[in-house]
């Protein structure tokens, strides 16, 4: 998937994800009927049609690797999600997340 319009890397097929919404969700409000009781886990699936190199599989894999961890192992609670999401884009910026 593309982050967004201007991505070189990834295909839009579905929608384009920006790290936004790979934090802002919430997987027990994802369908109708399920709850938190009924999730034994998230994915973070890399497809790699477009990769070339050590540095693509870099770029889509943080800080969304993050954002997803974040999803799965803690429960969400105030305003915190939008101050998340500001870290994770400061560390991306400024080269926090090397694999």
């Amino acid at each position: 998937m593309q982050y967004d319009s201007t991505s070189r890397i990834g295909l839009h097929w579905a929608a384009y994800v920006e790290l936004d919404s790979a934090y802002l969700w919430e997987p027990s409000e994802y369908a109708e009927g399920i709850t938190a009781a009924d999730i034994l886990g998230v994915e973070a699936p890399l497809w790699t049609e477009t990769v070339t190199n050590r540095a693509d599989i870099d770029y889509l894999v943080f800080p969304r690797i993050a954002a997803i961890a974040e999803v799965a192992w803690t429960t969400r609670t105030g305003e915190i999600g939008k101050d998340l999401v500001k870290e994770f884009l400061f560390m991306e910026k400024n080269g926090r997340f090397r694999g």
